[in-house]
């Protein structure tokens, strides 16, 4: 009985071999693109992860640690619900890791994570519907390091984080049609909740509606297996309830988040988008060509790029498919006999991709097309901009298909030559794709050494970006020649491994190249990410409880500054200052009004926001009333050194300020810290209330009403007058 226990085992263990392959080719390929950040200690935590989640995911998580709930901090927006609000993903599990790491080794996990698990994820998925290895390796790879992820979408972390559940979900709707539905739903929910509590509202509605469309696909024209038992309706409708069940169980987990996000939505800024914001970053079709065809000079916050030649495999796949298919609707036979029910399933499956494909066109066109004006009348789809980001469903249905074309290809080739003569005669091809892949790794290394020395900006560009589509075409040639002569070689380890090289290199080179372009911009050390900056610690001398400050200046600013003069946004949590800026998305539209119409940032005007410096005229009280002792901000009181095209209409000079409430503090090198003379404690008694609705508490808060007020003697309350106490 021991024996026969050891050689199930063993043989359990050979099978798994080419998965656990590719698993370590899918590390060794993380290694190389992100290994000179992790190996060198640099942290690559840049843009909303480093003003935002880094600094009140850190805090969130001292508070944990101290044995409290995260549910509010006083650290920003002059008070902020945190476990409530998404962007924290306090219940993610890749985020746990603050409970154990340091801050920094945390956030790095966290937004490092999806470049590991998706391509592992894309891979189990293309498995379970019966893809090769290699070809779910190349799927996995296309997607992971593709215009999605490459580029600032891609530093951003949380959205990542969401769309890479996709597959795993995918996989729990397949497994619906044969095994145990209880089994599939509690699959699908985990799944789902995943992808939920990483808080990107955005992202998850995007895996959501792509899951559910693929169950409908699943249940109405992949056909179902005759053997099962139950009606047919109840067995094509499996993967439809498992993933509807699936779902509702997942939103059920993280209601805490997304009830309290809506409630928030329905008060904040972005309660409703205008068409113009709503459609921000489109595509136009020309710039969504030249980004596919060269990302590294084209692009928004994401690339329309894949790897031409998974590009071609994916043209391919459907190619095989209508081929296939026409082939049965003219009853001809395939050597001689009907086709297999799997190869039919894998027709439905090709046309949903190509379709999620081609759909996801217009969609990324944004503006260009008619589709957007309709879609901008959808409730909850138009409360997410940026069309662009529709790129996920792009790069995702591509990588799939190119997992097809890949399989279609190697089934064509291996019946060509599939005789012992035939693999005698085709040696010498196995060779001479060898000497291809030489020639195709030698360009690759070369086209990378020549993009590092092209320029980016200025008049040159035209030129190296020719320069650079040259390089990309020899390489993809070169590396078309391989795999069209190790197809033709006959079936044999060798050929494995060529191929194998052939689709490493395929997904490796070009973005290697964007990565090594890109990411390292946000690489920071660990004494940039846990030292203050110069008015930070000046201001932490002052008990925090008692002071707020205000730090009036834009982030991008001191981001890669080895001695920071101030700490924008969220990051003054990290050194315990309580700020009346911050950095939410969802910022409450009457604190935004409250300080004259300002952005998420609370810094910069909002979109037809003129800007104003009618927060430092005597007759507002807006500073006073939040306690703001102190406000940090350039001597020319502008957001940046150089003011922008409206602040130069303003009059931009300290010196104009009411000497009886201003007073310069403090100066670190062009930053100032202007004292509030008349700031109010966080709480103080008055003599008199009066009943005012809320425009009129706005204006005579913001000094623009006619009637006089003196905070210090009178309380407004947004109440009818027969309902003030007596």
């Amino acid at each position: 009985m021991k024996t026969l226990k050891t050689s199930k085992w063993r043989q359990r263990c050979a099978a798994r071999r080419g998965d656990a392959a590719a698993c370590v080719c899918i590390v060794a390929c993380f290694c190389l693109f992100f290994g000179w950040a992790i190996f060198r200690g640099k942290f690559l935590i840049g843009g909303d992860a480093f003003f935002q989640a880094y600094p009140l995911r850190t805090a969130a998580w001292a508070m944990i640690r101290a044995g409290q709930l995260p549910l509010w901090t006083p650290h920003v927006f002059s008070g902020y619900p945190m476990l409530a609000m998404p962007q924290l993903g306090v219940g993610y599990p890749l985020t746990w890791t603050h409970l154990l790491l340091p801050g920094r080794c945390a956030e790095m996990i966290y937004i490092l994570a999806p470049f590991l698990l998706a391509p592992a994820f894309i891979y189990a998925y293309l498995r379970e519907i019966g893809r090769g290895r290699l070809a779910a390796l190349l799927g996995g790879l296309a997607y992971a390091y593709g215009g999605l992820t490459t580029n600032a979408y891609g530093m951003n972390a949380a959205p990542t984080n969401a769309l890479m559940w996709l597959p795993l979900l995918l996989v729990a709707i397949e497994r619906a049609r044969t095994r145990g539905l209880a089994h599939s739903i509690a699959f699908a929910a985990l799944v789902y909740a995943m992808s939920i509590l990483t808080g990107h509202g955005q992202s998850f509605l995007f895996v959501g509606m792509l899951a559910v469309a693929y169950a409908l696909c699943l249940a109405f024209f992949v056909e179902t297996d005759e053997t099962a038992g139950g009606f047919w309706w109840r067995r094509s409708m499996r993967p439809l309830f498992a993933c509807a069940c699936g779902m509702m169980l997942a939103a059920g987990v993280g209601a805490f988040q997304i009830l309290e996000t809506m409630r928030a939505a329905r008060r904040s800024i972005r309660s409703s988008l205008s068409y113009e914001f709503f459609v921000e970053a489109s595509f136009t079709p020309r710039a969504a060509w030249r980004s596919f065809a060269a990302p590294l000079y084209h692009f928004i916050e994401v690339t329309t790029y894949v790897s031409p030649l998974v590009f071609a495999l994916a043209v391919c796949a459907v190619v095989f498919t209508l081929r296939e298919h026409l082939r049965r609707r003219s009853r001809t036979p395939t050597n001689g006999r009907a086709l297999p029910s799997r190869a039919r399933d894998a027709d439905a499956r090709v046309y949903f991709w190509a379709a999620v494909a081609l759909v996801s066109v217009p969609l990324m066109l944004g503006d260009s097309t008619p589709l957007y004006r309709v879609l901008y009348h959808i409730p909850v789809f138009n409360l997410f901009r940026r069309p662009s980001r529709h790129v996920f469903e792009w790069t995702f249905a591509l990588s799939v298909l190119a997992a097809y074309g890949w399989d279609a290809l190697r089934a064509f080739a291996d019946s060509a030559c599939a005789a012992p003569a035939a693999r005698d005669r085709h040696r010498p091809e196995l060779v001479a794709a060898a000497v291809a892949l030489l020639c195709s790794a030698a360009l690759g290394f070369i086209w990378w050494r020549a993009a590092h020395s092209l320029p980016y900006v200025g008049e040159a560009v035209p030129r190296a970006e020719n320069s650079y589509l040259i390089w990309k075409l020899c390489f993809t040639l070169a590396l078309v020649a391989t795999l069209a002569l190790a197809l033709r070689a006959g079936a044999c380890r060798r050929r494995e491994l060529l191929l194998a090289t052939v689709a490493l290199l395929a997904c490796f080179v070009e973005p290697y190249i964007l990565i090594r372009h890109w990411w390292p911009g946000t690489a920071k050390t660990a004494s940039r990410l846990t030292t203050p900056s110069l008015s930070t610690r000046y201001l932490q001398q002052f008990p925090a409880h008692e002071n707020r400050v205000y730090v009036r200046a834009n982030s991008g600013v001191e981001e890669y500054a080895s001695a920071p003069r101030f700490d924008a946004h969220d990051l003054t949590a990290l050194y315990g200052l309580h700020n009346v800026a911050g950095y939410e998305g969802l910022l409450l539209e009457r604190y935004s009004r409250a300080l004259g119409g300002l952005d998420y940032d609370a810094v910069n005007p909002r979109r037809g926001v003129e800007p104003t410096l009618s927060l430092f005229a005597p007759e507002s009280h807006v500073l006073d009333l939040l306690n703001t002792t102190r406000v940090v901000t350039f001597a020319n009181l502008a957001t940046t050194p150089t003011p922008s095209t409206g602040e130069l209409r303003l009059k931009l000079d300290r010196a104009a300020l009411d000497a009886t409430r201003w007073q310069m503090e403090e100066e670190f090198d062009g930053v100032v810290v202007l004292r509030n003379l008349r700031a109010q404690p966080r709480a103080w008694l008055v003599g008199e209330a009066e009943a005012v609705d809320g425009e009129e508490a706005l204006r005579r808060i913001r000094g623009e009403s006619k009637r006089a007020f003196d905070p210090r003697r009178t309380a407004l309350l947004e109440v009818k007058p027969e309902e003030l106490p007596a």
